[in-house]
């Protein structure tokens, strides 16, 4: 199964000392095959190679391991968003359609798996916090490429919320679409918020 950045970066240490990292990773691969509703802390700990009170000694639930699992991949994801060529509007906006759907950073798998995360945060407030977190700084950094492209003030601030819905729309878009594929999902992000901060059409 293809790997993206992200799975690469929640994966544990080869050493097998990361105990808490095999569990995480565990539970990354449960939610990835079958959901995270059918997913029982015995099957996360079979994944992991441990016995479901062994498991208990790192975690003492299963929503534990899903806080701290999501919590380290969207600080994993916010980490590679912060490198992205902010102070140039066209820059960011190429390097935000390959991060979100150039299939390197996130495969369809793991946007799928992300998707997930993004749903159970809607009732529980840890996963919230940390969805809450991420959006905001991804509307931040947003609002700057609208202010850098010229676009002040209130058209600038608007933009920037009309990026971030398409961004969270095509990522949920791509999977249940079956004629929406990652290619041309990246080709409307380019197009659409080239649009938005008045830079010349480009061709693909």
């Amino acid at each position: 199964m293809p790997r993206g950045r992200l799975q690469r970066g929640i994966e544990p240490s080869e050493s097998g000392k990361d105990r808490r990292g095999t569990i995480r990773y565990a539970l990354f691969q449960c939610i990835r095959d079958k959901g995270y509703a059918a997913t029982s802390l015995a099957d996360v700990a079979a994944v992991a190679g441990l016995s479901a009170s062994h498991l208990l000694y790192y975690y003492d639930s299963k929503d534990a391991v899903l806080e701290d699992l999501f919590l380290m991949a969207t600080r994993h994801m916010m980490d590679d968003i912060a490198k992205i060529p902010w102070d140039s509007p066209e820059a960011a906006i190429d390097a935000l359609a390959d991060y979100f759907f150039g299939g390197k950073f996130l495969t369809r798998t793991e946007i799928a798996t992300m998707l997930q995360f993004w749903g159970l945060s809607t009732h529980h407030p840890r996963l919230r916090e940390t969805k809450t977190e991420f959006d905001d700084d991804l509307r931040r950094r947003l609002r700057e490429v609208f202010r850098r492209a010229k676009r002040g003030g209130e058209a600038s601030r608007d933009a920037a919320d009309v990026a971030y819905a398409l961004l969270s729309g095509l990522l949920s878009a791509v999977y249940f679409a079956p004629d929406l594929d990652l290619p041309r999902a990246r080709s409307l992000v380019r197009s659409t918020l080239g649009r938005l901060a008045g830079l010349r059409q480009r061709k693909e």
